[in-house]
């Protein structure tokens, strides 16, 4: 009925912008008995979603936040130097914004705020003295770490890739890893602490 009717039609549609003081009004005006109560109720329905949307957020930031500092905390604990790509986090928005899936790449940008945990991660290492080293990230996903053969595949669709020249196949985020460990020149027995592992 509310879409059929014209006007209440109209002022249906509008009750996503209004203010709660304002909706009263549009009510009296345009809604008779029983759908005034009902727009009132659907109206109440959505301030409790959003508030419960709100709260949910703030919840999951604050636990992303905590998680990121236990791992940052570890992280430098455990190792005596750590290896950085040199990230402009506003170059990659701005890249981003070209894609034709910029909003999906925008809401897992956000959703993982690599800048946030980035800074966790320098600020434990300050905090325990340990070496923090930023390198160039370029091509570091394409180029084979096995072999140093740089490979042409999309990245945002294909997270593993095997190499043309040596048959190697990787994991793209933990080949690029491995190239900024060989590019800072740091010995992995060097950087690990208690542990073999370079990554």
């Amino acid at each position: 009925f509310l879409i059929e009717n014209g006007e209440i039609g109209r002022e249906a549609e509008a009750i996503g912008m209004l203010a709660e003081d304002q909706f009263a009004d549009v009510v009296e005006r345009a809604a008779p008995e029983p759908f005034g109560r009902l727009l009132e109720q659907a109206f109440d329905a959505r301030k409790h979603l959003l508030e419960y949307e709100a709260n949910t957020n703030d919840q999951v930031r604050h636990r992303r936040r905590e998680l990121y500092r236990c791992f940052a905390a570890d992280l430098a604990r455990e190792y005596k130097t750590v290896v950085l790509e040199k990230l402009d986090l506003r170059e990659l928005g701005a890249r981003n914004r070209s894609d034709t899936r910029f909003a999906e790449v925008s809401f897992h940008r956000q959703l993982a705020a690599v800048g946030e945990l980035r800074l966790a991660i320098v600020n434990a290492c300050r905090r325990e003295g340990v070496e923090i080293k930023e390198i160039e990230a370029a091509y570091t996903t394409q180029t084979c770490y096995n072999c140093a053969n740089r490979e042409t595949f999309d990245a945002a669709v294909e997270l593993r890739h095997r190499c043309g020249n040596c048959g190697w196949e990787w994991d793209q985020d933990e080949n690029a890893a491995r190239n900024l460990l060989k590019a800072s020149e740091v010995q992995p027995e060097a950087v690990a602490m208690g542990s073999s592992s370079p990554l």
